[in-house]
């Protein structure tokens, strides 16, 4: 009997303590911004140094099954941008490391939920945040009586 309670509790134990080598440790995006800014986008994350060679980093728009961007870090020395409708709004400089981009004179169609999928040949992790690309007023008056 004893046997059995030793090896239920080491199954409960197993079953519960999940390891994770992957984890998306925050997502950096400004909620709002005035048409024609720019947007600086970061997903930052750790990673299990055996699991770098594995490592997939995809950005999603909306609730499209496409990524507009993807970076392969083994592979590639930057995110390949590979939706046509941002590969003129897209920058890469030295100040955005990693997954991080900046996007450049934004318009409001690029307003939506923003979508950060980092992901290993055995573990994803997803964060999301919404940006709402607003049309400033072009002017306002206060009349006071």
């Amino acid at each position: 009997m004893r046997t059995n309670s030793i090896f239920l509790v080491n199954l409960i134990l197993m079953t519960t303590c999940e390891v994770f080598s992957l984890k998306i440790t925050s997502l950096e995006i400004l909620s709002s911004v005035p048409e024609g800014q720019n947007i600086t986008f970061q997903c930052l994350y750790n990673v299990d140094r055996s699991k770098v060679a594995e490592l997939d980093i995809k950005w999603y728009l909306g609730s499209s099954p496409s990524p507009f961007m993807v970076f392969l870090p083994h592979l590639q020395k930057e995110p390949q941008v590979v939706d046509h409708r941002f590969r003129e709004k897209i920058v890469f400089s030295e100040g955005v490391v990693g997954s991080g981009f900046m996007m450049v004179n934004v318009t409001t169609d690029m307003s939506g939920v923003y979508t950060c999928k980092v992901s290993t040949n055995t573990e994803e992790r997803i964060r999301r945040k919404r940006v709402t690309v607003y049309r400033p007023p072009a002017k306002i008056s206060l009349d006071v009586s």
